[in-house]
């Protein structure tokens, strides 16, 4: 596609007014030329040949004024001439000056065009202008960049195809918003997945207008923000971290073997123990809770606690800190204790970690005793020299590794060090003869291959002008042990009470603010010097409401008289949106009890809002369906009584409410199942697959009726995997049973009804090869008997007598002719009477009665409501049989003595009733399936969308009624 040259740079040309010469000279041309627009357009400034062309133009036309006013220049005076020569003159000079200023200021704007198309083309930011298909017009190379392809190769493809299809849709929004509503639109989508390209961007789009015409083109600003987006997953996933964590505290602190307590800080009054606690102390859990140490006598010296206390304010934790504890029993035992500070909701509390130590300090006091003098030399000392050859070591050294003083005389410092490598000693010796001293941990390799670690206290020494190393060398493997252990404790002591979120800040009784952590700080993008020596009240945590602002100014009031305040709030994030926060405001204390510092404390709970928000939400839809549900819903306990029930399955058993049923139903294999073994069979099934599904079962209703059920269900289990019960759905399935069951019947009285038509088919066929047999092959035989005798006449001597014999042979031929029309008429009226589709239904029945009356001799009579009946040919015939067929069945089963037929249309349906005198038809009859004249009748009238009545009683007669809606014939 050829881009538009709409951002042309056009020349102005002032316009030449001869008789204002003066007025062009206190105006220079400049002034009348305005500046050309910068703009994103790639086409070429005006060429030279173009200027040349518009002086030329302009030369022409001076000089055709010129020819113009010649006579008058020659008769000027010389004066005259002159002066005008001299206004020529300073003209063109003033002409030339304007000249050279419109040639530097078009170099300032074509240098100024130069660098707005750099900043365009290497902008952060790719830029695209786009036509209403969103078709891609003009780019820059970052565009090219972000989107994976060369710049030329975007221009003339529609933007939506770099874009995944997941947000195809955003990206259509945001195509029409921009057009529709024409000010400055935003969205983020993600890009499809292309080598050196962006993941994600945000699209800035804006709409030009042309003057006051319709929009015709938009521009869009791509901005990457891949990088934004990992970032929020990170935090997603952090947040979770934390959850676990939390989580995984709660099971370290329940079941952790060592003894764990929290206590106030104030007055030593616990606040919860462990398991591993109660079995130190002897204490149970509910003795503990609420009482302090000195009131359970746990300190066997009581003033150790205020050491304790004194301790952990001078170092903020003890760690590691050998103790004495008496017991419930009154035994002391020796415990190795760590304490740290925690705040427990908003109360200082101590957190004890301890280990009873009792049977070590024992064996350590006995292992003491036993090895006072190897004690003394349990380093190892090693002398070694510049090439890191051992010189000489002692006994412990031996003892250590199990070699022999002449077998480590005769290695090397990198023969019991494996990592330490022959070319790392060079540099090892020279950084020792710059420190002299150094401490390092290591390992060295036994005799066995064992790798012991050790902390070797290397020491440079010069003696009789020769160097060495004096090595000191402890085996620190046990120290590592429990560095290791401790390491591992401090970790997860860190991850569980330091790696908190909570802001936290320090401000004077007045309320301005002294301190703030880094949390209260990042998370509103808030610099220390925002807050720090302001009122509270005025930071940005709360000039987003000044009713917070008033009620912070009250809560600080109150914290300076002593009273800790606490409150919810809401806080801005670094996004702008608000934030919920649980606050606190504590006071500070000094020895003399007076308040000189006040602690305000917040912890983000948006989350927390978020999912009571959402759980109250999912508490009302859930309830919404269970009280709603068309089904019927239920929780049992394992003995068959009802937990829940739903108002649906109150319904479906008839109680008058779920209360009701409730308390009704305490035993469900006795009140609800008929038979009881399919509860059992139910019970059965679940734990064998842990759910149900299409259950079915005959039940009891309250009112003592009976209805089919369909239950869906499955065991309810606890967290421990224990079976509580049952749950599921139940559904009123007695109309689709019963379906089933006429459906059943339907099929056989149609199996019936089709093996009845085949022999009535059959029978009927038998009559038609009958009748065609004896009356029609009987009339032909006569006939060719006939046309033989009168070939013999004809074959005699002419003459009156031949001529009477043929003139009466043709007459017996054809009143046998006549004969066997007549016999074909009746066979064809018989199979489907003309009557009716030349003169319609009313006339078929009519004859069909006339004819029935001749061969039963029971009379019938034909009464209609009209002469015809506008109805479908298919319609008329399915009546025509309906009569036809109970006309049947009343000269074979009624013993009448005399039958109406009764034809009547009201409005749109049509009734046929067939009323007879007879012995009339039980109600047994009506469905028996044997009854395959009446099963007849109902399947045509089926057909037909009708329904049919039949009524009758012993000794009164039957009556059989079809009523069907009509259609009126084309």
């Amino acid at each position: 596609m050829a881009t538009s040259r709409k951002y042309e740079k056009k020349r102005v040309r002032p316009k030449v007014d001869a008789n204002k010469n003066k007025s062009a000279k206190r105006h220079p041309l400049k002034a009348t030329v305005p500046r050309a627009q910068s703009t994103p357009s790639t086409d070429l400034p005006a060429t030279q040949p173009e200027k040349i062309a518009t002086f030329t133009g302009l030369h022409s036309q001076a000089e055709e004024l010129l020819r113009m006013t010649k006579q008058d220049i020659a008769a000027m005076p010389v004066e005259d001439v002159q002066r005008l020569v001299h206004e020529l003159r300073v003209h063109q000079i003033e002409l030339e000056m304007q000249n050279d200023e419109l040639r530097r200021t078009e170099l300032e704007i074509e240098a100024a065009r130069d660098r707005y198309m750099k900043l365009y083309d290497f902008s952060s930011a790719g830029h695209l202008t786009l036509d209403m298909d969103c078709t891609i017009v003009e780019a820059n190379l970052r565009a090219g960049t972000l989107l994976g392809i060369n710049r030329k190769e975007l221009i003339g493809q529609s933007l939506a195809c770099f874009f995944a299809s997941e947000d195809q849709d955003i990206f259509h929004r945001h195509c029409r918003e921009v057009v529709k509503i024409g000010t400055r639109q935003s969205c983020e989508v993600r890009l499809r997945e292309k080598a050196n390209a962006a993941s994600w961007v945000q699209l800035e789009s804006l709409a030009i207008h042309e003057g006051l015409g319709p929009i015709t083109h938009w521009r869009t600003a791509l901005l990457d923000i891949t990088e934004r987006k990992r970032d929020e997953q990170a935090k997603s996933l952090l947040i979770g971290d934390l959850r676990r964590s939390q989580q995984r505290f709660q099971t370290l602190f329940n079941w952790t073997p060592s003894a764990v307590g929290i206590s106030t800080v104030a007055e030593g009054r616990f606040i919860d123990v462990n398991e591993g606690f109660s079995r130190l102390t002897g204490y149970q859990r509910e003795e503990v809770i609420g009482r302090t140490t000195v009131e359970l006598g746990l300190w066997a010296d009581p003033a150790e606690r205020a050491t304790l206390l004194r301790e952990i304010q001078e170092q903020g934790h003890l760690h590691n800190r050998e103790g004495l504890l008496r017991t419930k029993s009154g035994d002391v035992r020796s415990l190795m204790v760590s304490v740290d500070s925690i705040q427990f909701e908003t109360t200082p509390c101590l957190i004890y970690l301890a280990h009873d130590i009792t049977e070590r300090k024992r064996a350590e006091e006995t292992l003491r005793l036993a090895k006072f003098s190897v004690e003394r030399a349990a380093d190892a000392v090693y002398w070694v020299d510049p090439q890191a050859k051992i010189l000489d070591v002692n006994e412990a050294a031996c003892r250590m590794l199990n070699y022999s003083k002449d077998e480590l005389c005769a290695m090397t410092v990198h023969d019991l060090n494996p990592d330490f490598q022959a070319d790392m000693w060079p540099g090892f010796w020279l950084e020792t003869q710059r420190r002299g001293t150094m401490v390092i941990e290591t390992a060295h390799q036994a005799k066995d291959g064992r790798l012991i670690p050790i902390e070797v206290s290397v020491n440079f020494l010069i003696h009789e002008g020769k160097e060495y190393h004096c090595a000191f060398v402890r085996d620190i493997t046990e120290r590592k042990r429990a560095e290791a252990a401790l390491k591992s404790s401090e970790t997860r002591f860190r991850a569980i009470f330091d790696q908190t979120f909570q802001f936290i800040g320090l401000m004077k009784t007045d309320g301005t603010v002294i301190e703030a952590n880094r949390s209260a700080l990042q998370f509103a993008s808030i610099r220390e010097e925002d807050v720090l020596g302001k009122l509270f009240w005025d930071t940005p945590w709360w000039t987003h409401s000044s009713e917070l602002q008033n009620r912070l100014r009250e809560a600080v009031r109150q914290a300076a008289g002593g009273t800790m305040v606490r409150f919810e709030a809401t806080h801005p994030r670094v996004t702008g949106e608000l934030a919920y926060v649980d606050f606190s405001l504590k006071p500070v204390r000094d020895e003399h009890g007076n308040v000189t510092l006040l602690i305000p404390e917040g912890r983000d709970i948006t989350e927390r809002k978020l999912v009571e928000e959402a759980l109250r939400k999912s508490e009302e839809r859930y309830r919404s369906i269970f009280e709603n549900a068309v089904e019927g819903i239920f929780q049992t306990t394992p003995d068959g009584k009802y937990v829940a029930v739903n108002p649906a399955l109150a319904r479906i058993y008839g109680y008058d409410s779920p209360g009701d049923m409730i308390a009704t139903v305490t035993n469900l294999a006795g009140h609800l199942y008929v038979d009881h073994g399919r509860r059992d069979e139910f019970i059965r099934l679940v734990h064998e697959q842990e759910k149900v599904t299409g259950f079915e079962a005959l039940v009891y209703r309250k009112d003592g009726s009976w209805i089919w059920v369909s239950e869906d269900a499955r065991a309810l289990r606890d967290p421990a995997g224990t079976f509580v019960g049952y749950e599921g759905t139940v559904e009123d399935v007695t109309e689709r049973k019963l379906g089933e069951a006429r459906l059943r019947a339907t099929l056989e009285e149609l199996r019936m009804l089709s093996e009845r038509l085949t022999t009535v088919r059959e029978e009927e066929q038998t009559r038609i090869a009958r009748e065609l047999h004896d009356e029609l092959g009987v009339g032909l035989t006569c006939l060719k008997v006939d046309l033989s005798r009168l070939r013999t006449i004809m074959g005699e001597p002419p003459g009156a007598r031949v001529r009477k014999k043929m003139e009466d042979k043709i007459r017996s031929m054809v009143e046998q002719v006549d004969a066997t029309i007549a016999s074909v008429q009746r066979i064809a009226t018989e199979l489907r009477p003309s009557l009716l589709d030349d003169l319609g239904l009313v006339a078929a029945i009519e004859w069909q009665c006339r004819d029935f009356q001749q061969r039963t001799g029971i009379p019938c009579i034909c009464v209609s409501s009209a002469d015809d009946i506008a109805m479908e040919p298919e319609q008329a015939t399915s009546l025509f049989r309906i009569c036809q067929e109970a006309l049947t069945n009343t000269a074979r089963h009624a013993q009448a003595t005399a039958i109406q037929v009764v034809i009547k249309q009201s409005d749109n349906d049509l009734l046929l009733a067939i009323q007879d005198d007879g012995v009339g038809i039980s109600p047994e009859k009506f469905t028996e399936s044997t009854s395959l004249g009446l099963l007849g009748i109902r399947e045509r009238a089926a057909s037909l969308g009708g329904e049919v009545t039949i009524v009758g009683s012993p000794g009164k007669g039957t009556t059989v009624t079809v009523r069907v809606a009509l259609s009126s014939a084309a």
